[in-house]
């Protein structure tokens, strides 16, 4: 039976073990996470501008071999449209540079004192690109009327998803499924685990799955890291029910978790326990050493009689979903048009040197 967990692919050759995507498309637009980027939490944040094709994604790779070979910690934040661009990547957890061009538009919160602006239009021959202009206007078009199709594609799958769980909430036994993250949580936070614990516990969100020109894609962003995978079998999409209910049991006892999300309808779709390096998933693609049947927290005559209904669901789901991306692929087409006419009017040579000094600039900040 389909539900919202189905249909993404592992995406391959993930460039740092830290790896998320920090927004997607969804239903409701493009959404961009803002708290892994938050002014508040970093010590400089370069925001670029420029274009497709103008070499942000490339800074961003460059700062981050940079980071790699001088022993720096790197997570890398794919981009959810692209995922073989970066949107933006933080270095030693105080360090952040990321996309600000539409649709991720971001501005300084704090100038000078956190944030910066990082121009890399200025390499751009404004004479070339403007004999163009027809062309380039026509492309631009082309790409928001396909973003917008594929936005309503996708609106519709939500709402087809927001539909199909009022109804199953009604057939949750709710005292069942929060005894069973009660008892697990303490399962997993014993008292050796709760001894060492020190200050409040985090709560943080990242999509690890996404949408992109180039397919529903997925992550092991979480299973990395983890030592233990727990598997949630789940035939009816409520397994976020399950592990919402654990996340909130297991930072009731002092545990931090880590929730990572699916574009549609920004379902959980995993939650991952740092402290224990525990990992929790509707999807996991790594062996379990156990796997939780969500379906036995449902009533069992609401299943039989459901069953037909959910699974039609499920296939209009999935028909909308593949009509959403192949949508985005031809999107996609007409953003890398646009992407070789501003590669063809680059001064690539001075976009270099000033390249090497942001990152020299960057690199130079963790010498100090």
């Amino acid at each position: 039976m389909k539900t919202v967990y189905d249909g993404f692919s592992p995406l391959e050759n993930i460039p740092h073990s830290d790896t998320c995507f920090i927004g997607a498309n969804t239903g409701r637009g493009f959404l961009t996470l803002s708290e892994p980027l938050s002014e508040e939490g970093l010590a400089r944040l370069y925001i670029i501008k420029g274009g497709a094709g103008t070499g942000k994604s490339s800074l961003m790779k460059k700062a981050a071999e940079g980071a790699v070979k001088r022993g720096i910690p790197v997570t890398a934040f794919l981009c959810g449209s692209d995922p073989d661009s970066f949107d933006a990547v933080v270095l030693g957890g105080k360090i952040g540079i990321t996309d600000g061009t539409f649709p991720h538009v971001r501005e300084m919160k704090y100038p000078a004192a956190v944030s910066s602006i990082v121009d890399l239009s200025r390499f751009l021959d404004g004479d070339k690109l403007s004999e163009r202009r027809g062309e380039i206007a026509a492309l631009s078009e082309k790409k928001t009327s396909l973003y917008r199709a594929a936005y309503s594609y996708l609106k519709a799958t939500e709402t087809v998803e927001s539909e199909r769980m009022a109804a199953l909430r009604d057939a949750v036994e709710w005292e069942k499924l929060r005894a069973w993250a009660a008892r697990t949580a303490k399962a997993l936070c014993g008292r050796e685990v709760r001894r060492g614990l020190n200050g409040t516990p985090r709560k943080s969100t990242f999509y690890t799955s996404s949408i992109t020109m180039k397919g529903a894609v997925s992550l092991p962003a979480f299973e990395r890291k983890a030592n233990t995978v727990w598997g949630v079998q789940d035939s009816f999409g409520i397994a976020h029910l399950l592990l919402r209910a654990l996340g909130d049991a297991c930072m009731a006892r002092g545990l931090s978790a880590e929730y990572g999300l699916i574009p549609v309808g920004d379902r959980i779709k995993e939650v991952y326990f740092p402290e224990i390096r525990t990992l929790f998933s509707a999807a996991p693609s790594s062996p379990v050493v156990k796997t939780v049947n969500a379906a036995r927290f449902l009533q069992k005559d609401w299943v039989k009689a459901s069953g037909g209904r959910m699974r039609f669901t499920g296939k209009c789901m999935d028909a909308m979903l593949g009509e959403a991306v192949s949508l985005l692929a031809q999107a996609g087409e007409a953003h890398f048009a646009l992407e070789r006419i501003n590669m063809d009017a680059m001064d690539f040579d001075a976009l270099r040197e000033y390249s090497d000094g942001v990152v020299g600039e960057i690199m130079a900040a963790f010498e100090n």
